[in-house]
Parts: C-alpha cells; structure tokens; sequence
C-alpha cells in the first residue's frame, strides 16, 4: 500500500473523520498501524448533523432550558469522542503537537471533503461508508488532490 510521503518543506496533512461509533475507532486505529508516520500532521474532525427544521428554524419552538438542555449534551459527547480518541493516540505514541481536534455542524460527507480542501489535506481516513460514499460522491463531481481512505 502507498503511504502518504514527507518532504521536509510540505509535511503530509491527515484529516480523520471521528464520531462516537466503534467503526471510527478502528479507522484511526487502521491509520496508525497502515500509514501513520510521526512527521503527519493529523487533524480528528466530528461532524455533527445540522439541527434544523424548516418549519420551525434552528430549535425554535423549544424552551431555553431545552435547548440548554441539548447544547450541554451535544458537548459533553464531543468532548466523551475527543476523549476517546486522544487516548488511543496517546497510546500509540503520537506527540501531542502533531494532532488536533476539529468540531463542525453540517453534512459529514461534504463538511469532510470542504475542510480537506481548505486545509490541503492529502489524505483522508474515514471508516464508516456514508462518509465516504458522500466524500468519493463530491470527489467525481470535483476531482481533488488527496486519497480516500475506508477502514472498514
């Protein structure tokens, strides 16, 4: 398998789609056995679904102390999924300066493809096949610079 290459000038830019599934755990973990190389400069994107209704807009209908109530959710999981995957990092021996976490709302496939673009990513790990359906999707439509990767 090709692995993504360095050159002192442009390091390699690895962008991984995370959420709190099993299958994303393993990508990482596949990323780090298969292509890992410790000049990649690895950046973990979640992705949340926007919350919108057309009728209503964006929770409106819903008391504050409900939206409270989802907002304080929606942070504690970002935060469980940050957590989660920063461990297996750690253990993997991986410098705390070489990755970092990225939260977005929007639609996984194309806020993944749209966030490779605008940071030059070269590759992209993603493990569960919506996502990548949805980026090989927006790939055919407008071919980029970076690989695709599916772990799973």
């Amino acid at each position: 398998m090709e692995r993504p290459c360095t050159t002192a000038a442009s390091p390699v830019r690895i962008l991984i789609g995370i959420n709190a599934t099993n299958t994303s755990e393993a990508a990482l973990k596949w990323y780090l056995r298969h292509l890992y190389l410790s000049t990649h400069l690895i950046t973990l994107l979640h992705v949340s679904e926007d919350e919108f209704y057309p009728t209503f807009g964006y929770r409106a209908g819903l008391p504050k102390e409900e939206q409270f109530k989802v907002f304080s959710e929606k942070d504690r999981l970002i935060k469980a999924i940050q957590k989660k995957h920063q461990v297996i990092l750690e253990d993997a021996g991986v410098e705390e300066n070489s990755y970092r976490f990225v939260h977005k709302d929007g639609s996984p496939g194309s806020t993944i493809t749209n966030m490779a673009e605008k940071s030059k990513t070269n590759a992209i790990v993603v493990g569960r096949k919506s996502q990548t359906m949805c980026v090989t999707h927006m790939r055919a439509l407008d071919p980029s610079p970076f690989k695709v990767f599916r772990c799973i």
